[in-house]
C-alpha cells in the first residue's frame, strides 16, 4: 500500500512543481493594471472572456496532476 502512495507522489511530483513555478511567474509579471488591458472594456465582455480563461486555469489542486 505504501509503495503505491509513494510512486503515485514521486509521479505527481514534478507537475505540481512546474505548477508552483508558473503560478508564481504569473504573480509576479502579470499585474492587475496589464490584466485591465488585456480584457475588454465592455463588462459583459470582460466576464464572457474571463470565464473563458478559466477553462485554461483550473484553480484547484486536481488542475496540476494530468
Amino acid at each position: 500500500m505504501s509503495t503505491i502512495f509513494l510512486s503515485i507522489v514521486i509521479e505527481a511530483i514534478p507537475f505540481v512543481l512546474l505548477g508552483c513555478l508558473i503560478s508564481g511567474a504569473l504573480q509576479v509579471y502579470l499585474t492587475p493594471e496589464r490584466v485591465q488591458k488585456i480584457l475588454p472594456n465592455n463588462k459583459f465582455l470582460a466576464i464572457l472572456v474571463g470565464s473563458f480563461l478559466g477553462f485554461f486555469f483550473p484553480s484547484c489542486e486536481c488542475g496540476i496532476v494530468p
